[in-house]
């Protein structure tokens, strides 16, 4: 009929293969041939999987090495020795090991360890994809060594960690004291028991100041934390008239020691705020949900802060005590600026009953400690000079002591004095020398000064109670009994050392004349001094010598410039021929 042509073009024969896929055979052994009728040749395969295994061994051994080659330079860095240090360091004298230095073997061991990381990663998911039995029977072994490897690769991790703890918390100066102890946990970095660098901002009032603040900074410091203290006004209270000298360097660390080194920076502000409002703390601004009001509880965040400063969390019976006195000085508490004048009354009255007996508020301590601090802050902010009892007065008379020894250290006392001179155009020199604490160790050192050297001596009236300071020659004999007569005092006996520190802030061995600087306000000592240091017609003698507040030194000064100081402080001299 007809012819139709094809859909598809015919394509021959088509080809087969004569092996479509190929596969180990598992329970053959490498060393046997097996022929099934292909061109797969399983002894080839076998020799090149036992060549692998091979090369892998190889590179455990590398790795093993390494590893030992790093432990040993890492022993080095315990130890301080330079001879094991090939890695980062030349043969000869070590240099000394700084933080720099420090860190860039740390970075070196980072690598290193990263390095290693990466080798055992790559030796584990090559072993993985090993089926061969053979293989797998092969590297048993090195799938336990690599355990045994990544265990050591933390040991080392651990030890970097220590390097870095070291490296975050000195401070000294671009140098550690030693590499070793820093790694062995002997350097006291942080120390037991307490944290890392803290910086504190406390907000007070001119009208409420945290008196016991400076005897927390001296009390830290002797428990070894390192403290940068400051002190700054806002704008808002520049011209506050309660913001005399003293409250602007209320507080205030060695003017040598740098914020960097320090373990604690205290920054305190005076601020405006509202009659009896109490001071703040604030810790972390960024997390901090609300400040730590009130001194007391300052107290209480230092003291956890700083162990020994307040140690008595491990004492129920004696903490519940302290937190007793504590808890008065709230603001609306009996002893707070808010509190109630009729319980206020009350609560003096058995304050006053309490220190009858003891010279402190901590039973069985008998010097004033932190808890008589604060309770002495609470008593000068809220409290009269009719308000409070004889034992009270007695006793804040020990705490304003403590004050003044803490709020002016020796070398602080001397500024203030010299600074006083200058403004007041008083010429002066100072010659330095070591603590003496009699007349005799003295003139060891000022023999060779031109004028008079002094003695001094603090007495009080037994009778009436009168303090008088007498100033004579170094070499003059003084009978108390004869000066009793001259100034018309009863009975002249020597005043203790308590009332040595209050009235005149200073210590036993440094009286001086120029401590009635320290006296200008309350004008409780009578000056007594000898004719001859009152005579400007001596020439060369016109020259006086006294110690600047501290036994550490002996300023000089002229006839007239001391009087000119005298008159400034409001002390006329009675004057006695002895």
């Amino acid at each position: 009929m007809y012819k139709l042509q094809p859909l598809f073009k015919s394509v021959g024969e088509t080809p087969h293969p004569s092996c479509v896929y190929k596969m180990k055979k598992i329970s053959d052994h490498f060393n046997n041939k097996v022929t099934d009728g292909t061109d797969c040749n399983t002894e080839d395969n076998a020799t090149s999987n036992n060549c692998e295994v091979e090369q892998l061994e190889k590179r455990w051994t590398e790795i093993t090495s390494r590893l030992q080659r790093l432990q040993s330079e890492l022993a080095a860095i315990k130890t301080g020795s330079s001879s094991g240090l090939s890695s980062f360091i030349d043969a000869g004298p070590a240099p000394p090991l700084t933080v720099k230095a420090l860190a860039v073997q740390q970075d070196l061991l980072v690598l290193r360890i990263s390095s290693l990381m990466t080798s055992l990663f790559e030796l584990k998911s090559r072993l993985a994809v090993m089926d061969d039995p053979q293989s797998v029977s092969s590297t048993t072994v090195l799938q336990l060594q690599q355990r045994s490897l990544l265990e050591r690769i933390r040991e080392l991790n651990e030890e970097i960690r220590s390097i870095s703890s070291a490296l975050n918390s000195s401070n000294i100066q671009g140098q550690v004291p030693s590499t070793s102890q820093c790694l062995a946990g002997q350097i006291d970095v942080v120390g037991p028991g307490e944290r890392s660098f803290q910086d504190l901002v406390i907000h007070a009032s001119p009208s409420n100041p945290p008196h016991s603040l400076p005897l927390l900074r001296e009390r830290m410091e002797k428990l070894g934390v390192s403290v940068y203290a400051r002190t700054h006004v806002h704008s808002a209270v520049a011209g506050n008239k309660l913001l005399n000298d003293t409250l602007k360097s209320f507080i205030s660390s060695d003017s040598r020691l740098e914020r960097s080194q320090a373990r604690m920076a205290i920054t305190l502000i005076w601020i405006k705020a509202g009659d009896g409002e109490e001071p703040s703390l604030i810790v972390s601004p960024s997390s901090q949900a609300a400040a730590i009001n009130g001194e007391a509880n300052i107290v209480r965040y230092l003291a956890r802060y700083v162990p020994g400063l307040l140690d008595y969390e491990d004492q129920p019976l004696k903490a519940t005590q302290i937190d007793q006195f504590l808890d008065l000085t709230e603001s609306t508490a009996p002893l707070g600026c808010r509190g109630s004048k009729r319980d206020r009354a009350a609560t003096l009255q058995s304050l006053d009953n309490t220190l009858s007996s003891r010279k402190s508020l901590e039973e069985s301590s008998n010097e004033v400690g932190l808890v008589d601090f604060v309770v002495y802050s609470a008593l000068v902010n809220s409290c009269t000079e009719k308000d409070i009892g004889k034992n009270i007065r007695a006793w804040m008379d020990r705490c304003r002591s403590t004050v003044k020894q803490a709020t002016a250290p020796s070398n602080s006392k001397r500024s203030i004095l010299e600074n006083y001179l200058t403004e007041l155009g008083i010429a002066f020199r100072t010659l330095e020398h070591p603590a003496v604490f009699t007349v005799a160790a003295m003139m060891e050192h000022i023999s060779h000064l031109a004028g008079f050297h002094a003695k001094n001596l603090l007495v009080k009236d037994k009778k009436t109670g009168k303090l008088y300071l007498i100033t004579a020659r170094h070499d003059a004999a003084i009978q108390l009994s004869q000066v009793s007569k001259m100034i018309g005092a009863k009975e002249l006996r020597f005043a203790d050392v308590e009332t040595l520190e209050a009235t005149l802030g200073v210590q036993q061995g440094s009286v001086t004349p120029f401590a009635l600087l320290n006296d200008a306000q309350q004008q409780l000592v009578t000056f007594v001094l000898d004719g001859q240091l009152w005579d400007e017609t001596n020439g060369k003698d016109s020259y006086l010598n006294f110690h600047p507040l501290t036994n550490e030194a002996t300023t000089s000064i002229t006839v007239a410039g001391f009087k000119t100081f005298l008159k400034a402080t409001g002390h006329d001299p009675i004057i006695i021929q002895v």
